[in-house]
């Protein structure tokens, strides 16, 4: 029975394991992450209100942790440790603990062992007694997702000194000194405090993971895949574009801040689904239903997602806020990347501008890329390597951009119903080292295109007749 005390200490620890992953995803590279104290990752979070909602469900987890680290020698899962060192016990969970020891990073973390093995007490105790089978007459739910469990599902046994009024002495003999327990009666109380509402603990295979800033650039194009899929989308209005971008002006942060939120509310989105509501319902409300779960205040959810943000923008959104981020990473890029173009590669550019409506396509894909594999310093871009070459990952561009032709058997660019190979407008004497320049170059040209556009039509409105 000692052990049945234990499984109590999953809702702290889940709490705590989601409170981490909500919060902490895409904020950190995995190697500092590991060996960062929890004092140093909570230091590190600038939101005020999720920072305490991290410590209070720290403070929490440490005191469960600390609890179960006495009973360690009774868990079964100490024959599945995997050092020597492990099976000496459990780590004293304090704030100075690294992040590794009270996180799951990997599907062999000692957390994880943790969570299972307080599971499997409460599953194994519900199966050998046989109230699945009794689920007819309502005393339990058959099972529940873990991080949907709450406490009240929770197994939490402890003796009860009222139960010692179910017995009266015995006055045959004895003077009166033994005791006859009603057990029948205490059967029932056990029943109702130790059954009801219990429910069997279901841990999804793999359990949800923080995400880290070197996993963004595989996982973010999964999710979008995923979420497009699953739910209807839209194209951004051109109206909460230019509220962006005017944030943007006044706090270049906005955009970093904006798009890590909006990837929480995409994770979100795939995991907790729209219950019955429908893609059109605004982004900010969609959180606001799960601040339980982000620990994120209403002022601040409403003062990065205006209300005409809706989830069926999410993708276009986040796709768009990746551009708008890979334009400030370029601006502040190593040398290594601000090789100046050859004299051959310019020239190849300036050819390449008789196909004006191509390569302006090419803006997007080109500050995606940026974002994605050049914001992590220590990536694997070989910077001697043809840009061109990244770039024919079509997961770079705007799904209509970039197409697969059937007659030249790969994909190509694609505007003004016709299709140009990616090789004509970006050759291969562009490097990815000489991406600083080929962006500024791109953003002259589309400048004096549109310039061009603009004094075309305004010639064309008056009817201007040149002397």
């Amino acid at each position: 029975m000692q052990t049945l005390d234990l499984p109590k200490h999953l809702s702290s620890l889940i709490k705590w394991h989601m409170s981490v992953v909500t919060i902490g995803t895409y904020k950190f590279r995995k190697v500092d992450f590991k060996d960062m104290t929890v004092s140093s990752f909570l230091s590190a979070i600038q939101d005020d209100s999720q920072r305490i909602v991290l410590e209070n469900a720290f403070n929490e987890f440490h005191n469960s942790w600390n609890e179960i680290r006495l009973a360690f020698p009774i868990l079964n899962f100490v024959s599945n440790c995997r050092t020597e060192s492990d099976k000496q016990g459990l780590n004293l969970m304090k704030i100075n603990s690294t992040m590794k020891e009270c996180s799951i990073i990997e599907d062999d973390s000692i957390f994880l062992e943790v969570i299972k093995c307080l599971a499997n007490i409460q599953n194994k105790f519900l199966k050998d007694y046989g109230v699945i089978e009794a689920n007819e007459k309502s005393k339990l739910i058959n099972s529940l997702p873990i991080q949907d469990v709450k406490s009240e599902n929770l197994i939490s046994f402890k003796w009860d000194t009222y139960w010692e009024d179910y017995c009266q002495c015995e006055t045959r003999y004895g003077l009166g000194q033994k005791l006859n327990f009603y057990c029948d009666m205490i059967e029932k109380e056990l029943e109702q405090d130790m059954l009801f509402g219990k429910v069997l603990v279901e841990i999804p295979n793999p359990l949800m993971k923080i995400g880290f800033k070197d996993d963004l650039f595989h996982n973010s194009i999964e999710l979008l895949k995923e979420i497009s899929r699953k739910f209807e989308q839209k194209v951004l209005p051109d109206e909460i574009k230019i509220q962006i971008k005017l944030k943007k002006s006044k706090d270049r942060s906005h955009i970093s801040e904006l798009l890590t939120h909006v990837g929480m509310a995409l994770s979100l989105l795939r995991k907790k689904g729209l219950g019955t509501q429908n893609a059109d319902i605004p982004i900010a409300f969609y959180l606001n239903s799960l601040a339980d779960i982000t620990g994120m205040s209403s002022s601040v959810i409403e003062s990065l997602f205006p209300e005409d943000i809706r989830i069926s923008h999410s993708v276009n959104l986040y796709q768009w806020l990746e551009e708008l981020n890979g334009e400030s990473i370029i601006e502040t890029l190593e040398d290594k990347y601000r090789v100046k173009l050859s004299d051959n590669a310019i020239q190849c550019l300036q050819e390449a501008k008789q196909n004006m409506k191509h390569l302006e396509k090419l803006d997007h894909p080109l500050k995606v890329f940026a974002h994605r594999c050049l914001f992590v310093k220590d990536n694997e871009i070989r910077s001697a390597q043809p840009l061109n070459e990244y770039l024919s990952n079509k997961d770079l561009w705007w799904p209509d951009d970039f197409i697969y032709d059937d007659a030249l058997k790969k994909e190509v660019v694609a505007a003004k119903d016709t299709n140009k190979s990616l090789e004509e407008l970006l050759s291969s004497l562009i490097l990815v080292e000489n991406i600083y320049d080929t962006v500024k170059f791109l953003a002259e040209a589309i400048k004096v295109c549109i310039l061009l556009t603009c004094l075309s039509e305004l010639l064309a409105e008056y009817e201007f007749v040149w002397p």
